[in-house]
């Protein structure tokens, strides 16, 4: 793992190679009259990505004739960063599919809003994220109430920031995502950061060099949203468990008629070549450890 720059300042280049020995290589390049300046690490993990970030972070504050050409560091974050991103789009889809079944995919409800969601809810795999980000968190009729007022206020006396502050929160605002059934609950992070995991995502996707101060926040955040989103998921696609399973007792006992059972059977096989028991027969033909876990069960 490596950074690389180049740089045609002596001064810069002699006072590098002062401040980051032993851990700096610098070597001429006569023929375009210039140096690479390189700093290595042996290992390709979060550690070795979090020091030459940091020196990245520094070296480029303090000698603005460095040309960066070669950043492992961030290509190391962006490559962990990335899964984080699919899971999120991917869970993010199918949450909203879930929510649309519980309406009811032709939308028959009465109540408008529960309506406006079966409907909009739709070959979500051609959105972008940009458009995504629209038809969740913006709402057409709050835009056209705000442009009405901001053309009126043309005409009006100054407005201060306090007033137009008010002016815009007094317009009624009905997103898409404040309509599905606990996503504001469950889902706060989400809510409130999806512009920022927006331009989080753009960074990523687009190779864009990240730090590791950013890495980390951008780290924190996809995990606690993805949690979220599994917490929808199972909020939407409640998994039955057997009653038998949520009976500590009962289902100790009866694991243990199984085991018993299975035990005798596999015995009783092996010294009795011809040993059979018909699906046909009742429990009551049946030998007493069968017939144990015939209850049982």
């Amino acid at each position: 793992m490596r950074l690389q720059y180049l740089c045609s300042n002596e001064k810069d280049i002699a006072t590098i190679r002062e401040k980051y020995q032993p851990d700096v290589t610098i070597t001429q390049r006569n023929e375009i009259l210039t140096s690479i300046i390189e700093f290595n690490k042996n290992e390709d993990d979060e550690d070795a990505a979090k020091s030459l970030s940091i020196i990245d972070t520094d070296i480029r504050s303090k000698y603005s004739s460095l040309q960066l050409i070669e950043n492992d560091a961030s290509a190391f974050f962006n490559k962990e960063l990335y899964p984080l991103f699919n899971t999120f789009e991917r869970d993010l889809r199918k949450v909203l599919y879930l929510a649309k079944a519980l309406i009811g995919n032709d939308g028959s409800s009465t109540q408008s809003s529960v309506k406006e969601v079966a409907h909009k809810i739709n070959n979500l795999e051609l959105l972008d994220f940009g458009k995504l980000y629209i038809l969740l968190f913006t709402s057409e009729s709050f835009y056209k109430d705000f442009t009405k007022k901001f053309e009126k206020l043309k005409s009006d006396s100054p407005y201060n920031k306090k007033q137009l502050e008010k002016l815009i929160s007094d317009i009624p605002e009905h997103s898409l995502w404040a309509k599905l059934e606990y996503a504001k609950e469950i889902a706060p992070n989400i809510t409130e950061s999806f512009w920022e995991i927006k331009e989080y995502r753009n960074d990523v996707m687009h190779t864009h060099n990240i730090d590791y101060v950013k890495y980390q926040k951008i780290k924190n955040l996809m995990v606690t949203v993805n949690t979220e989103l599994e917490k929808l998921n199972q909020k939407y696609n409640p998994t039955i468990t057997p009653a038998i399973l949520k009976d500590k007792e009962k289902f100790i006992k009866f694991d243990s008629t199984i085991t018993e059972t299975l035990v005798k059977l596999s015995n009783e096989f092996w010294n009795n070549p011809h040993f059979e028991i018909s699906n046909s027969c009742s429990a009551g033909d049946k030998p007493a450890y069968y017939q144990s876990f015939y209850e049982n069960s």
